[in-house]
């Protein structure tokens, strides 16, 4: 109940509004997946660990590491992926380091457990990770190429889940890939602050050089 009575302070920030939602909302997932679980008596992640929770933790660490660079060269090389990452930082708001990793984790946890848990061992790896991918689509034009992006992540991520036999790596690769990312848009709405008068930069107008109006001299009127 406290909880819920922060949210809605007017004197909370953005951030912690959002970081408040988020949480709030996929521990909703969590539990709702949670409750499809129990109920029809499903498992959940693969049947048959090939690796300890560590080992699967550092590939997926790793995993993460290298989806990062992807999405810095494609972003790079693409408009389009330029464009999604314009509108991604224009819709989330200032995020701490913490902030950022809370997101990422709860959502990561809550994603992983329901595509990579419940849905892949028994829909499969590619309707699994299109489904996922479709998850993050849009109309909108700027946000269209999310679902591709997340449609090839998605199939990594399973990938992972399948190589390791534990949720843990990709849930790592995930939460690695969201948090660094979230850092990432920070910077580039600070960026584009810095680019306009509204972010507190406000363009250096050119000095004017002014004529001195004066009464001529007696010496120069003769």
């Amino acid at each position: 109940m406290v909880g819920l009575a922060v949210l809605f302070d007017a004197r909370m920030t953005d951030a912690g509004r959002f970081t408040l939602l988020s949480t709030v909302f996929y521990a909703a997932v969590l539990a709702v997946a949670g409750g499809v679980a129990w109920s029809f008596d499903l498992r959940v992640g693969p049947d048959q660990a090939h690796l300890g929770t560590g080992a699967a933790l550092a590939v997926g660490v790793a995993a993460g590491g290298g989806l990062i660079v992807a999405s810095e060269v494609l972003e790079r090389r693409s408009e389009s992926v330029r464009r999604l990452s314009r509108t991604l930082a224009d819709s989330v708001p200032r995020l701490s380091w913490p902030q950022a990793a809370v997101c990422a984790m709860s959502s990561s946890a809550a994603e992983e457990v329901v595509f990579r848990g419940l849905m892949q061992p028994h829909w499969g790896l590619l309707a699994s990770s299109a489904i996922f991918g479709l998850c993050h689509g849009s109309t909108r034009r700027e946000l269209r190429m999310w679902a591709v992006l997340a449609g090839g992540a998605g199939l990594l991520l399973g990938g992972l889940s399948e190589l390791t036999g534990e949720l843990a790596a990709p849930i790592a690769a995930h939460a690695t890939l969201n948090t660094v990312n979230l850092m990432r848009l920070q910077e580039k709405a600070g960026q584009a602050d810095l680019a306009t008068p509204d972010g507190g930069c406000a363009p250096v107008e050119p000095r004017s050089v002014a004529t001195e109006v004066r009464e001529p001299t007696a010496g120069e009127n003769a």
